[in-house]
């Protein structure tokens, strides 16, 4: 038999044992180079990061600031090579907090709404067009701005697939989103009134032919509801809408005519809370149906606790673990207009009792409802396993606004058990206010839902360094996200303080409180 040859060079050559060694070593060091590319973190808690952006796997589900390391300058000799930043670049005033700044942070704190967002991109063609560059604002930048939490963004988890089945929801998050944008860059201004002007037209045409499901109306009208909140928050639309969804929310309702309110039967009756999206809708109008009774001095559109869940596990959107302090609150308001009513029923249509109620049967009732009211905030725990983080201490923030607003009713209707109710006194939540909201970071998502309580402390802080630190928070909060309300809760009180300076200066004969700088301006102020 014939031996097949082969040449010596075609011969594959043994490998040495030392270039085996170093294959492994290189293949190695890949790993070491990816944790280097992970959230700083991860890397102090020796965890595999997912590089997810703008918020890694870990970091949201433990709600921790997804800290990242600063964009590198350029050396000298690169040379200006361009003179506008890239995206992932940074305000220098916003990356002074240095590990603690998250992707989120940079993301909100950049100097124009989108770097591939420009006014030309919404105008010259079709609103169908423009509604998709609205939608890629949404998605991308605002929806985050909205929630206070990552891991449950509603906004996005929920809004955004119903807007799939609907045009007209679709409609009102591109007026949202474009609303928000006028704000911060007023040559969206046009665009945003276009686009108010088609949900507009869009949801009378359908209520009109009834091609909208009761589920769909309340999600349009709280859409409208929150736009008005963020690019107006002084007159009555964002109230208007809110009793749009009120309407939608009742049972044998004709299109969104508003019944009178009633309890929580009337929605546990019927099909909402049997879906994720109905659960989210009711429970996002209740924030905004409590919150509204308190700025508008009035009982909510609907009473009790229909939109709770039995699981409290889950941080809201909006307030975080604080939902049975939201129900306090809800009961608060309840309070404060049967103090109202059995007020005026007292003085029997005529004359004036500046002493409050006085303590009949009737009268001790309340005072017991108040005094049950501040035993349950007192006692509230966070039902959060972990009570060092931004959630938790937002919703501390809103323990101690609640025990704020049930003082101002008291002292109002019931003066002489003022001490009876909150023995401790006011400073101290107001105080707690001011510290609590320090452990939020700056720029982080728990900082967007911190305007209900510093508002409610501001408006009863008699010390200079209270008010300091609640202007300094509120201006922080809102350098990037320019929403409209919380410039006018700003704005109402720094007229409170300043008035107050005058009456301790003798100046001025009566102690002003926000609800009237309020009336005086004719405002509808919106705290949500």
């Amino acid at each position: 038999m014939s031996a097949l040859a082969v040449s010596p060079e075609a011969a594959p050559a043994p490998v040495p044992q030392a270039q085996n060694v170093a294959q492994r070593k290189t293949s190695k060091k890949g790993g070491y180079t990816r944790q280097r590319r992970g959230c700083l973190t991860c890397r102090q808690r020796k965890k595999k990061c997912d590089q997810g952006l703008p918020i890694c796997g870990h970091c949201s589900r433990l709600n921790l600031v997804c800290a990242r390391e600063r964009p590198r300058q350029l050396s000298s000799s690169w040379g200006a090579v361009q003179d506008r930043p890239h995206w992932g670049s940074g305000n220098p005033c916003c990356l002074s907090q240095g590990d603690h700044v998250s992707e989120v942070l940079r993301l909100a704190s950049i100097p124009e709404p989108l770097d591939l967002l420009h006014p030309d991109d919404a105008v010259g063609r079709d609103l169908s067009a423009s509604r998709r560059t609205m939608m890629r604002y949404y998605t991308s930048t605002l929806a985050v701005m909205l929630s206070a939490t990552a891991e449950n963004n509603c906004f996005l988890s929920v809004l955004l697939p119903m807007a799939f089945d609907c045009p007209t929801l679709l409609d009102a998050m591109a007026a949202w989103a474009s609303s928000h944008l006028a704000l911060r860059e007023p040559s969206f201004r046009d665009t945003s009134l276009l686009h108010r002007g088609r949900v507009l037209a869009n949801l009378g045409a359908a209520l009109k032919d009834g091609s909208l499901s009761g589920e769909m109306c309340l999600a349009v009208a709280m859409a409208m509801c929150s736009m008005e909140t963020i690019s107006d928050a002084t007159s009555s639309s964002w109230a208007h809408h809110l009793s749009g969804a009120a309407a939608a929310l009742q049972p044998g309702s004709s299109g969104m005519q508003l019944s009178p309110p009633r309890t929580s039967a009337s929605v546990l009756s019927g099909d909402w809370l049997k879906s994720v999206e109905g659960r989210w809708l009711v429970r996002n109008f209740a924030y905004h149906d409590i919150l509204m009774s308190v700025s508008l001095d009035r009982r909510p559109l609907m009473t009790g606790d229909y939109w709770m869940s039995a699981d409290d596990a889950m941080a809201d959107p909006y307030f975080a673990f604080a939902s049975r302090i939201m129900l306090s609150t809800s009961e608060i308001s309840v309070l404060n207009a049967d103090c109202a009513e059995y007020y005026e029923a007292s003085l029997g249509g005529g004359g004036s009792n500046t002493s409050g109620l006085a303590l009949d049967p009737n009268c001790d009732a309340l005072l017991q409802r108040a005094l049950g009211i501040a035993s349950d905030l007192r006692e509230w725990q966070c039902p959060a396993a972990s009570t060092d983080t931004p959630l938790t201490s937002l919703s501390e923030t809103y323990r101690s606004a609640g025990l704020i607003y049930l003082n101002r009713v008291v002292r109002k209707y019931l003066p002489q058990h003022a001490t009876d109710v909150l023995p401790e006194g006011i400073r101290v939540y107001v105080d707690s206010v001011c510290e609590v909201a320090e452990k939020v970071p700056g720029g982080s998502l728990a900082e967007c839902s911190l305007l209900f309580p510093l508002f409610m402390a501001g408006g009863e802080a008699e010390e200079a360094t209270h008010m300091e630190r609640i202007r300094s928070r509120l201006c922080t909060m809102n350098k990037w996200r320019r929403f409209r309300n919380v410039d006018a809760c700003r704005e109402v009180l720094e007229e409170v303080w300043e008035q107050r300076e005058e009456w301790r200066r003798g100046m001025r004969r009566d102690k002003v409180d926000w609800r009237d700088v309020v009336e005086q301006r004719g405002w509808q102020l919106a705290l949500s």
